[in-house]
């Protein structure tokens, strides 16, 4: 699974994940 950050598409892993959730509501 991928998902688009600012244009850029980057795979999904358990660590990207939890850095995700840990980044404060843009």
């Amino acid at each position: 699974m991928k998902v688009s950050i600012r244009g850029i598409n980057l795979p999904i892993t358990s660590n990207t994940i939890n850095e995700f959730f840990e980044l404060p509501d843009f």
